[in-house]
């Protein structure tokens, strides 16, 4: 009986320890600031779901995490940091492609922002 359960921790902890070749995406051939620790980069990255399967060598995470379903991007040697998402745009510049044009150094609330761009389309 102990045997029995000692096979069974060893089969669940070699399960869980082990990726599974179930990623979304794979993102290799690249440098992926891993984050764990500074300076710290690895080949590729898996991705399930948003979640970071593992991080590894090409090969590597290609062998464990790679099936027919999975998404694979080549980095082409570019730096990839993973959950950096920068979503800052432009406004004035936006404004200008679009004959609108408001300089903000003036204006101290959005109603004057309204105000002042009325005034300007009529």
């Amino acid at each position: 009986m102990i045997n029995k359960i000692f096979l069974l921790l060893f089969l669940l902890a070699t399960k869980i320890s082990w990726p599974q070749k179930n990623a979304d995406l794979i993102v290799f051939n690249g440098t992926i600031g891993t984050m764990v620790k500074e300076g710290e980069f690895a080949q590729a990255v898996a991705v399930k779901d948003g979640i970071i399967l593992a991080t590894g060598t090409t090969v590597k995470i290609l062998e464990d995490c790679k099936n027919v379903k999975t998404i694979l991007t080549d980095a082409k040697g570019k730096t990839v940091i993973p959950s950096l998402n920068d979503s800052h745009i432009y406004l004035k510049g936006k404004g200008l492609k679009h004959n609108c044009d408001l300089c903000w150094d003036s204006i101290k609330t959005l109603e004057e922002t309204t105000i002042k761009k009325v005034h300007q389309i009529h």
